[in-house]
């Protein structure tokens, strides 16, 4: 009677344990059971290889616009193509492939000018400034060219005084240290003549007669004015 009594308990537990069982065979206890066998996976079908990025196709060199070269936005390229769009050349004989273009911005040319020393004295070395400001020029094959400039008034004071807007600077190569620049900025726009000994005579003037909105940079041997 005991064990008739016992046995439903019994057949209780084995049957739990039974269930029990059944679940931890058919649930993930080892982390790799639960991962399906990449082999296996892949029986039967054909692997894909992962493929390489392709590299960007190389570029040819390009000229760098003249504010990558150290103007600080001070002058930027502009296309040849500008030149018959603006207006009436002031150089009429310059051959298209002597045009180098140039825009300016008046106001950062205003500001760089404004921080020039006035010379020390006539015949004295800008160099022996304390307190050196510089300029960088577009030269006639797009490179950049710096100078120290100093104000240097040329006319008589009277005149400049009768006349404070129009004010004459000059200046010493830094690049090409033998160079030495003399130039203006007026209304009439920015005007820059160098002299180089090992690289000639070259000089930054407005290339419309109308505006003073683009600049050409060109050697004085290779045009003539209009």
């Amino acid at each position: 009677m005991k064990l008739n009594k016992s046995f439903p308990l019994f057949a209780a537990v084995i049957a739990a344990g039974v269930l029990l069982l059944a679940l931890t065979r058919s649930g993930p206890s080892d982390p790799r059971a639960a991962t399906p066998d990449k082999k296996a996976a892949g029986a039967g079908t054909s692997a894909i290889p992962a493929q390489e990025p392709k590299a960007a196709a190389a570029q040819p060199d390009q000229e760098k616009p003249a504010e990558e070269n150290g103007t600080g936005g001070l002058w930027v390229s502009a296309p040849a193509a500008m030149a018959g769009t603006g207006g009436t050349p002031v150089f009429t004989s310059l051959p298209a492939e002597k045009i180098r273009l140039f825009t300016l911005s008046p106001v950062k040319m205003r500001a760089q000018l404004g921080k020039a020393p006035l010379a020390i004295s006539a015949g004295r070395p800008v160099t022996l400034q304390p307190d050196p400001v510089f300029l960088p020029l577009p030269m006639p094959d797009g490179t950049i060219q710096r100078f120290q400039i100093e104000e240097s008034s040329m006319m008589e004071p009277g005149l400049a005084a009768k006349f404070p807007e129009i004010k004459t600077y000059s200046g010493q190569g830094v690049d090409d240290p033998a160079a030495t620049v003399q130039l203006d900025f007026t209304t009439q726009g920015f005007h820059a003549q160098v002299r180089s000994p090992s690289q000639g005579t070259w000089l930054i003037d407005p290339f419309f007669k109308e505006s003073s909105d683009v600049y050409i940079s060109h050697f004085k041997s290779d045009h003539a004015r209009s």
